[in-house]
């Protein structure tokens, strides 16, 4: 929460990592929920905005918590403020970095939608004081919730890599003590996601009906998460847009109470609550696109989970509706590196698909312990694809290659072989005399793309005849230097990167490949063109360098050494 942000928001969003040694992460790198899970969740009830909600008693009267669990259960699936919120801490997990498969607790659970919705990235459990919220989730198939305190609960230490307190500990009257009690719950290296509500000036019946002590400041949450063993990451405010409709609707119920002083959590008109939601869209968008959260660093400055080595290679394949050619394309894979005879893994990245790519990946990897998956919830660019793939992989080297495999896999071999020394990346290249093109893509997208590199090598990488060819090899070293912090999350990624590789004094080797166009190609040439070339120029004038620290100077334009 930005000191310049404060007067903006009405909600407080927190991001907070275990004080202590990290974790080392499971390696099946999958985004599913586990084999014997708790959680077999049912679907979600149909929305019906014809329909009214159940009938509620007043506030005053003794089934206060009967009537507030209720509408949370009825409301949650669809209300566009529950909604927005679960977008915003899918963002804040995407800059987490998070461990595979993390033991997750949901503390002040409510009805369990949360635990639906974050519950199938690992082994989930739940824990809520009241025993009406354990009904409903048990309604909604949810086995793994107990009734207890946060302040005392029944779990040992340790126990999970991440909690969620989601508009939890400003109903407790010592909120201090609860945040104590999950430290000693999570794992060393644990991670907390944390929302409560903003401002005491806010303070509304809404508060009074929902049993709330108090609202929150950014300088005053961080006050009480000192010395709870809670080191904050990543402080922020959302909803900011919807302020002033807050405020309006706040002065109007003081100016005209309301016969019976209900929550604000009414459910509006269908076409009402999707524009509602959009702002928040925006904010969790603007989330996922800031500097990612720190990780854990070892002596050397390198991710001590993502410097594993154990397998001799990683592959990479970043997949946006690749339902049709992918499993194919994984067949190929299984035939051609099971010839090898050395140790290697296949990571899959679904960047956001809706046409069951995920599902066919799955399916492949029921007979295939070397392919695992990795689920991006919302379409973040191939960038982000394939940064989160290398920084999940385990691999002394570290490849990526697009999921038509234009460029063949035969050549892999031939890039590998140039590592090595001063050499931390090979790359496929379409540019050289030796290269073979044995079909060529169409002639205005051709030209767009010579136009592209052209620009590259004049404002960035000098020297770097095609930096798009999608076949890259790295050492695990340069992967976790040059993706860490990477910027740029589309297709303009390649320059960021090799840049960066300039920047560390390493030399890159351009090695002329056999290629073959593909069709159905995912760049556009209206929407990706001008966003690759203002990335570009961002890259060249040190744009990204100020925004990720403030201070550091632009990438310069280092000539290169011998690499090809």
């Amino acid at each position: 929460m930005k000191g310049g942000q404060r007067y903006e928001e009405q909600a407080g969003v927190l991001l907070a990592r275990a004080q202590g040694a990290g974790v080392a992460a499971s390696r099946d790198g999958r985004v599913g929920r586990p084999v014997g899970s708790a959680f077999r969740a049912r679907r979600p009830l149909r929305y019906d905005p014809t329909l009214p909600l159940s009938s509620r008693a007043p506030v005053c009267s003794k089934g206060v918590d009967e009537w507030r669990y209720r509408e949370q259960y009825e409301l949650e699936d669809w209300h566009w403020w529950f909604r927005a919120r679960r977008r915003v801490i899918w963002a804040l997990l995407g800059r987490a970095g998070i461990v595979a498969a993390p033991r997750i607790l949901d503390a002040g659970c409510g009805t369990g939608r949360n635990l639906v919705e974050f519950g199938g990235l690992g082994r989930a459990e739940g824990v809520d004081v009241s025993p009406q919220a354990v009904e409903y989730c048990r309604q909604r198939g949810l086995t793994g919730v107990q009734e207890a305190p946060l302040e005392r609960l029944p779990f040992e230490d340790g126990r999970f890599n991440l909690v969620l307190a989601t508009d939890v500990i400003e109903h407790l009257d010592d909120d201090r003590t609860a945040l104590t009690e999950l430290r000693r719950a999570a794992a060393p290296g644990a991670h907390l996601i944390l929302t409560v509500p903003a401002y005491s000036w806010l303070w509304s019946q809404h508060d009074v009906s929902l049993h709330h002590h108090r609202r929150y400041t950014a300088r005053r949450l961080q006050a009480r998460m000192t010395g709870t063993g809670w080191e904050p990451v990543v402080q922020s405010y959302f909803y900011s847009a919807l302020l002033p409709v807050v405020v309006a609707a706040r002065t109007a119920r003081k100016l005209r109470p309301p016969q019976h002083p209900y929550s604000d959590l009414t459910l509006a008109p269908a076409a009402v609550n999707r524009l509602l939601e959009l702002p928040a869209r925006r904010g969790a968008a603007h989330q996922a696109r800031r500097t990612p959260a720190r990780r854990c660093v070892g002596g050397d400055g390198v991710h001590g989970s993502v410097m594993d080595g154990s397998v001799a290679l990683s592959i990479v394949v970043p997949a946006y509706n690749e339902a049709l050619r992918l499993p194919s394309a994984l067949e190929r894979m299984r035939f051609h590196f099971n010839s090898l005879g050395e140790e290697y893994e296949v990571i899959v990245v679904d960047d956001g698909s809706d046409d069951g790519t995920a599902e066919r990946v799955e399916l492949v990897a029921q007979n295939w312990s070397e392919l695992s998956i990795i689920r991006l919830l919302v379409n973040a660019g191939k960038g982000a694809a394939v940064r989160e793939g290398m920084l999940r992989a385990r691999g002394r080297e570290r490849a990526f290659t697009d999921a038509d495999l234009s460029t063949p896999l035969e050549e892999l071999a031939r890039l590998r072989a140039r590592l090595g020394g001063d050499c931390h990346a090979a790359i496929a290249s379409r540019g050289l005399p030796d290269s073979t093109i044995e079909l060529r893509q169409p002639r205005a997208r051709q030209f767009a793309g010579q136009t592209y590199n052209r620009l590259v090598r004049l404002l960035v990488l000098p020297g770097i005849r095609d930096t798009q060819c999608g076949l890259k090899v790295f050492t695990d070293t340069a992967a976790v230097t040059c993706f860490t912090p990477l910027r740029t999350m589309r297709f303009g990624f390649d320059a960021e990167v090799l840049a960066r590789m300039r920047r560390q004094g390493w030399s890159i080797a351009e090695v002329p490949v056999h290629w073959r166009h593909a069709e159905a190609s995912r760049v556009s040439a209206g929407r990706d063109a001008p966003r690759m070339l203002l990335d570009l120029l961002r890259l060249r004038f040190g744009l990204f360098e100020t925004e990720a620290t403030g201070s550091e100077p632009a990438l310069e334009r280092a000539q290169s050494v011998s690499e090809r």
